[in-house]
């Protein structure tokens, strides 16, 4: 029985942050509320409260699991793919979900709440992980010599930035174009020769 209540704990918290990480999306930190989160979880306030005992604790919880299925995403990928090949990989998963499901999250939450020491430490365990698939790379010959990781590092999260919207109407293109461009761009922007795009084929001189 203990198991079971265990289980549907646990559901019943995910389909919280689930809830919670729309709310955010659409709506943004400021304008969120608890009344808004139970009325669409579909809980009592007194419920809600039960499982995140303020606002703070919960948006937090809701970036800490975000971050946390990046870095087990980037864990579990096969060892053996270049490091490149699998920072390219781990873009795309956080990158594009972001930008294609419009949930531009992080960008909207206040300053002080990255202060929390949760999300302190998970942001760090993020960056070490980051920076352990970078320095391979380097090491594999694969990014610039003279580009430290750390710039890279900041390069890379500075991409969660990028106005896509902005982009996808000022060049007409989908939002999965534009993503490809911006990946692209950052990912060839700090690559060797040996790993860049493959150039366009030049036009025949006449003879």
């Amino acid at each position: 029985m203990a198991g079971l209540r265990e289980q549907k704990h646990q559901l019943t918290r995910n389909f919280i942050l689930d809830t919670t990480y729309q709310i955010l999306a659409k709506t943004g930190y400021a304008e969120m509320t608890m009344d808004e989160v139970s009325s669409q979880a579909g809980l009592s306030k007194a419920t809600l409260y039960q499982y995140f005992p303020s606002k703070d604790d919960l948006v937090v919880s809701v970036i800490e699991r975000r971050i946390r299925h990046e870095i087990d995403l980037v864990r579990s990928m096969d060892p053996s793919l270049p490091a490149i090949q699998r920072l390219e990989m781990m873009l795309q998963n956080g990158f594009k979900e972001s930008y294609l499901q419009g949930l531009r999250v992080v960008p909207k939450l206040p300053l002080p709440l990255w202060k929390d020491t949760r999300l302190s430490a998970m942001r760090q365990e993020l960056m070490d992980v980051l920076m352990s698939l970078l320095e391979e790379a380097r090491a594999a010959g694969s990014i610039q010599h003279y580009l430290p990781a750390p710039v890279v590092a900041e390069l890379v999260i500075g991409a969660f930035n990028v106005s896509v919207e902005n982009l996808r109407q000022s060049l007409n293109l989908s939002f999965e174009a534009v993503c490809d461009l911006i990946l692209k761009g950052l990912l060839y922007g700090i690559a060797t020769p040996l790993v860049q795009a493959p150039a366009k084929p030049s036009k025949p001189r006449p003879s």
